[in-house]
């Protein structure tokens, strides 16, 4: 990231480790500059995320928020299956649900609807982890897409997409004749 005062959006931080790995990976002076908001929406998690931030140095703007990304805003059930592992799920089968400890009703807003309300025009870096809502996350930040306000998308791709009925197909069929290119990150390309 070039800009002087770089926007990460970290969606699903559970506790903040992909926060906390990527500001290890930063100069001091960048850190100084950068401003991190964070999304979890599991209320215990949430709580241990706000401690956490409380240890972020060097002068890095981080705030959490206790909201889940999402196609459309509004209240949604939760599947818990644990309160700190990062396994929380919007999207779940049978089989899934029985392995829960709880449930719980959270409050999803779409990433377009949250940058029009904290007046936010450009993300330099969107981040999601969202266990298999990673693409009806990134349907809600369409407008965005569409008006070239992301620069770079992270999302994680695995087995969860299945319960929430994706596909990695839907992402190539988002961004179709927008300026942005998919690729897989590697350990040691993309």
């Amino acid at each position: 990231i070039k800009e002087d005062n770089p926007l990460i959006l970290d969606v699903g931080a559970n506790l903040g480790e992909w926060t906390k790995c990527f500001l290890r990976q930063t100069s001091d002076e960048r850190i100084s500059s950068l401003q991190i908001l964070m999304f979890e929406p599991v209320s215990v998690t949430y709580e241990k995320l706000m401690r956490n931030i409380s240890q972020i140095e060097n002068g890095c703007v981080a705030k959490a928020f206790p909201l889940a990304m999402s196609n459309e805003s509004g209240l949604a059930e939760m599947l818990i299956l644990s309160e700190t592992g990062g396994t929380n799920s919007l999207d779940f089968d049978s089989t899934l649900a029985a392995a829960a400890i709880g449930r719980t009703q959270i409050e999803k807003v779409t990433i377009d609807d949250f940058c029009t309300t904290e007046a936010i025009e450009h993300i330099h870096l969107l981040k999601f982890d969202t266990e298999g809502h990673d693409a009806h996350a990134l349907l809600g930040a369409r407008e965005m897409l569409k008006d070239s306000c992301l620069d770079v998308v992270q999302f994680e791709y695995n087995h969860r997409w299945i319960h929430a009925r994706s596909y990695l197909k839907d992402v190539f069929d988002l961004v179709e004749g927008l300026p942005y290119n998919i690729g897989r990150i590697c350990p040691d390309h993309i």
